[in-house]
């Protein structure tokens, strides 16, 4: 069975540039060599959701340009379905550009357009596409991008069919109300974050353990801190894990939360264990910081199977 899992978010174009380094400043010009231009924002996780097996499905808005044009034509391409996303014909699609230096880090600079909900409301073919789903993703970035409404409706149906709910709010969380934040995590099933970005939500300075537990305590069933090259943390009202980080060589650190997202809806739909999940979410993000960009250079079943080989690993997706 294909599990179908459903994102809320309007589509996103990504430009990658690799820089020689960083800061970037006013007349001192950069001509790089390494460039990608490729469907970007939530397209990454479509597209190892996909590769990992799932039936993806894109809902949100598009804008009636040629990037739009594109994003669909890749999307489509990598089997995930794009025909109830909306159209707006005389606005610009989203647009991101990231800048990369040899080190991994990176950059953006991205323009949103004016793609927000419609005054007539969450429309009918979303709530159906989402009713029909095995999960839901919804990003923090959507919350700028659409309007703080839609994701809202979005949790409200989800949980009026029992499909379960994953929310990673992203680096946006600064821009975001207490209240909507909040009701974001009491409304999900499973919030993934940063350590950063769990510091930024919560009143002050915690441990990893107390920082996931507040979190916890709004709601959700699952909380995972991102730690980067340290590994994951995943906490539940009965049960903490931590799985280290894989060595890998960095060459982009861009799409690794997205991937990561990817992995982590799989394992839990499979019902895999907690440390399976965390193994399975940490292989995924090293395979993807291993390649340049997103997109369609995000990783494939392959490339993450070849990290758990290296790193010997007792898991695998299956």
């Amino acid at each position: 069975m294909s599990f179908r899992v459903v994102g809320l978010s309007n589509a996103t174009l990504d430009m990658a540039f690799q820089i020689d380094s960083f800061p970037i400043l006013p007349n001192q010009h950069q001509f790089v060599d390494g460039r990608l231009i490729t469907a970007g924002g939530m397209a990454n996780t479509f597209f190892v959701g996909s590769r990992l097996g799932m039936a993806m499905e894109a809902i949100g808005y598009i804008g009636g340009d040629n990037l739009g044009k594109m994003w669909q034509a890749e999307v489509i391409d990598e089997g995930i379905r794009v025909d109830r996303q909306i159209v707006f014909p005389d606005q610009p699609t989203t647009l991101s550009i990231a800048l990369v230096d040899p080190d991994g880090e990176h950059l953006f600079i991205g323009h949103r357009g004016d793609l927000k909900m419609a005054a007539d409301g969450f429309p009918d073919p979303w709530r159906q596409a989402i009713r029909d789903a095995d999960a839901l993703m919804l990003y923090g970035w959507s919350y700028l991008s659409m309007g703080a409404e839609a994701n809202l409706v979005a949790l409200e149906i989800a949980k009026a069919a029992n499909v379960p709910v994953f929310f990673d709010p992203g680096p946006e969380i600064p821009h975001m109300p207490a209240g909507w934040l909040e009701a974001m995590y009491a409304g999900s099933t499973v919030v993934l974050l940063t350590e950063d970005e769990a510091k930024m939500s919560l009143p002050a300075a915690q441990s990893r353990e107390e920082l996931a537990q507040q979190i916890l305590n709004f709601g959700p069933e699952l909380v995972i801190l991102k730690l980067g090259a340290e590994g994951m943390m995943g906490h539940t009202a009965i049960q903490t894990d931590f799985q280290p980080g894989l060595t890998v060589e960095v060459v982009d650190l861009t799409g690794a939360g997205d991937s990561v997202l990817a992995a982590v809806v799989l394992s839990y739909l499979q019902k895999h264990p907690m440390a399976k999940m965390l193994a399975l979410a940490n292989a995924t993000g090293a395979a993807c910081v291993k390649k340049f960009g997103s997109g369609v250079n995000v990783p494939t079943l392959a490339e993450i199977s070849a990290v758990l080989d290296q790193s010997d690993s007792p898991y695998a997706f299956s």
